[in-house]
């Protein structure tokens, strides 16, 4: 572990995935925007992208209006349990 550390590349990769760790523990309180809600009217925002009502769109919305953050985090959430399944059966 010091060894991977000692490495600017290592540091910044396990920063990265302690981020990617925690959204996907705490994804539901950490998501802007409900993942599945559609919203015709938003659709294809760009990145960084303000809603009415002063919510902020990080990733931008896709084709049916849905808000990528909050996507990437729910999908972050179901990775980590197949993940920690397969880990736990073997």
């Amino acid at each position: 572990m010091r060894r991977l550390l000692r490495h600017p590349q290592g540091g910044i990769g396990a920063a990265v995935l302690a981020v990617a760790l925690v959204l996907a523990v705490f994804g539901a309180a950490a998501a802007p925007a409900d993942p599945f809600a559609e919203d015709l009217g938003q659709r294809l925002r760009p990145p960084l992208m303000r809603f009415p009502g002063g919510r902020v769109a990080y990733f931008g919305t896709d084709q049916l209006g849905r808000d990528l953050f909050a996507r990437v985090i729910a999908g972050a959430r179901v990775s980590v349990e197949v993940s920690l399944s397969a880990v736990l059966l073997a």
